[in-house]
């Protein structure tokens, strides 16, 4: 056993002194030989490369591969894992081995022996050109500068039938590029079997076939587009049809999808959008529609119609697109066929159905909305074929907020059946709480109501509702089924303390305290209208009342100044067969004449005279005053019974009677 353990430990100084351990030796992995310029070899560097301080690659020529004689053609020294060193040609055979150098020595890579034409590597292309082809819009015409003595071996330009040039070419629609080989050649390249209308970039590389492990770099990228083509498909197309309204028209919205690369075949310019009656000529068009226009918005009446719409690029029209919009009693049914909407994450839904009615219809389609938005113009929608039972959303869609996703059975152009849900790819606790309102408060209960939440606040489906309230000094909670909004609590006495939190799956989120003071007087509502409604009718009552008694007691008496007569004085005063003792010079602005009636045989009138300017002489007035003395008594007592009128008692400057005996 000691001469074994001495026997390891000779073996361990010996390696320490002239060199590293087999384990920790280089291995060339790899060489490539370019003509008229250098060999560059790659090995892996050991288990020790922390402890290498350089590298040296030393390169030999020979006759033959087995390197039985060989010339030196130079070495690198480098700290890297490759380098290259300076030959003539490629023509011959090569004989390498790289020597590491480390604290305890050197140590030297296996030899390593090449045929040079077999692991040559060509010269990249240093210039390349691409150009469109007209009136063949899926090919480019590609070419490339002159091969030279600098990129074939002279050894092989005569052997150019082992030479190979690889093309790479790609979209931006679909950057993973695509690569097709090719003989060598002066000649252009046709490359056919593209997309029309769109760009590609093109680079080209080089290979001796014999050399398969080895190519050239890449030449640079040019870019060119192919000739354009009319586009190769109607754009899809379907609608949103709102109620008639009170003037009988209706608001419809024509919807549609770009037309896709590579069928737009270029640059889509416009579209065309229209619809016409199916009963009279009347059309409707949409307004100027750009390339990146997706709707249309217009009104019509409620008779059934057909749409149609194109697109336009430079190369021509696309097919046309027709959809049949019918009249406003028709609509489209919703027959229970079974529809399951499963959320895949937060921003993508799976929808699924069964097999559904008849053998003629012609596909389905898939309609999701956001509940939030009621203008249409935010409908999503997705044309599939008849055999297609399943779809997976993943445009339009987002956490806590509703949806409505249809699925509608399609004959021909006409949706003849309909299935819809609600859902939500992932459901969060209601933004607010509800607020509670008290109904009526009895002398140990209230009744209390509160409104369900606003959609754009539920933020999922709200499945029950937690009534907390204290009363006594206790705190107590029910619960209340989704649909619930109104709940009588009995056994309260004195101050509670009430809210209602509201749940969806994902939590819950309270409304606000409100304070009811309960047992301290039991007036019901009713009561209070009762009472309300009872001095209502009194008042009115009352006014009716006095309105009346108003009118009877003081009844309006017409006023005697606004009488024609007011106006109205006679040229004389007569007695029957006497001349009036009043002179016709009697002047007054303001008379008035009044038939007394008749006085013990005789007929009597008197006149009121305000401010009149007389010119009677003494006898006259004598003659008047004897006349009317009897009579004065009597007209005073006129004057005293009719008081209570409207009008102001005069005060008569003279008072002149004429008397007639019947």
């Amino acid at each position: 056993m000691d001469l074994l353990i001495r026997f390891l430990t000779w073996i361990s100084t010996v390696h320490m002194i002239f060199g590293l351990a087999p384990s920790q030796t280089p291995v060339i992995s790899q060489c490539e030989l370019m003509e008229h310029a250098n060999i560059t070899c790659h090995w892996e560097p050991g288990n020790n490369a922390l402890e290498i301080f350089n590298y040296t690659l030393n390169v030999n020529r020979t006759v033959d591969q087995n390197g039985a004689f060989f010339q030196a053609m130079g070495s690198c020294t480098t700290k890297a894992t490759s380098c290259s060193v300076t030959i003539d040609t490629v023509r011959g055979f090569y004989c390498v081995d790289v020597l590491a150098h480390g604290p305890r020595g050197s140590i030297r890579s296996p030899r390593r022996c090449l045929n040079g034409i077999l692991d040559v590597k060509l010269y990249p292309l240093e210039k390349i050109w691409a150009e469109k082809l007209p009136g063949r819009p899926r090919c480019l015409r590609v070419g490339w500068s002159k091969l030279t003595s600098s990129h074939i071996p002279s050894s092989l330009k005569e052997e150019w039938r082992h030479g190979v040039l690889q093309l790479e070419f790609s979209t931006p629609q679909q950057p993973r590029p695509h690569t097709v080989n090719i003989p060598i050649q002066e000649d252009p390249k046709e490359l056919c079997g593209l997309w029309p209308g769109t760009t590609y970039t093109v680079r080209i590389r080089a290979q001796d076939k014999r050399a398969d492990r080895h190519w050239s770099a890449w030449s640079p990228s040019v870019q060119s587009s192919t000739d354009e083509a009319a586009p190769a498909a109607a754009p899809e197309m379907w609608r949103h049809i709102e109620p008639v309204n009170l003037e009988g028209m209706r608001r419809i919205t024509l919807l549609w999808k770009r037309v896709p690369w590579p069928l737009a075949n270029a640059q889509i310019l416009h579209y065309d959008a229209s619809c016409s009656s199916e009963l009279d000529k009347s059309q409707w068009d949409c307004a100027p529609l750009n390339g990146s226009s997706t709707s249309c918005v217009f009104s019509a009446p409620s008779l059934p119609c057909t749409c149609t719409l194109t697109a336009f690029n430079s190369a021509g029209t696309s097919p046309l697109a027709q959809l049949h919009i019918p009249g406003s009693l028709k609509t489209v049914p919703s027959l229970p066929f079974p529809i399951r909407v499963t959320p895949l994450g937060d921003f993508s839904l799976e929808v699924q159905w069964t097999d559904t009615i008849g053998q003629s219809m012609s596909g389905f389609v898939v309609e999701w909305f956001c509940l939030l938005d009621t203008s249409g113009v935010g409908l999503h929608w997705k044309r599939l074929d008849r055999s297609v039972r399943s779809f997976v959303i993943t445009d339009g869609v987002q956490p806590e907020i509703p949806y409505n996703v249809s699925v509608l059975a399609v004959y021909g152009t006409v949706p003849r059946a309909k299935s819809t849900v609600t859902t939500f790819t992932r459901q969060g606790a209601p933004s607010v709480g509800p607020a509670v309102v008290v109904l009526d408060i009895g002398s140990s209960s209230v009744t209390l109501r509160w409104d369900p939440l606003p959609i754009d606040k539920q933020r999922g489906f709200i499945h029950h509702y937690s009534l907390e309230y204290n009363t006594g000094g206790r705190n107590k909670s029910l619960i209340l089924d989704g649909s619930v909004h109104q709940f009588t609590l009995t056994g309260l006495s004195g101050q509670c303390n009430i809210r209602v939190k509201a749940y969806t799956e994902a939590g819950g989120t309270e409304g606000p305290w409100i304070t009811v003071a309960v047992g301290r007087g039991d007036i019901p509502v009713i009561t209070i209208l009762w009472c309300v409604i009872s001095t209502a009718v009194f008042v009115l009552m009352s006014l009716i009342l006095r309105i009346g008694l108003k009118r009877y007691i003081c009844p309006n008496v017409p006023d005697p100044s606004k009488s024609s007569l007011s106006n109205w004085y006679p040229g004389q005063l007569w007695q029957k067969g006497k001349t009036s003792p009043v002179s016709k010079s009697f002047k007054s602005p303001f008379c008035a004449v009044i038939h007394l009636g008749k006085i013990d045989g005789m007929d009597y009138s008197y006149a009121e005279v305000w401010d009149c300017d007389t010119a009677q002489t003494k006898a006259d007035s004598e003659e008047v005053e004897s006349s009317s003395t009897g009579y004065e008594d009597g007209y005073k007592q006129y004057w005293h019974s009719h008081q209570h009128s409207q009008f102001c008692e005069p005060e008569p400057q003279g008072l002149i009677t004429a008397a007639t005996t019947n």
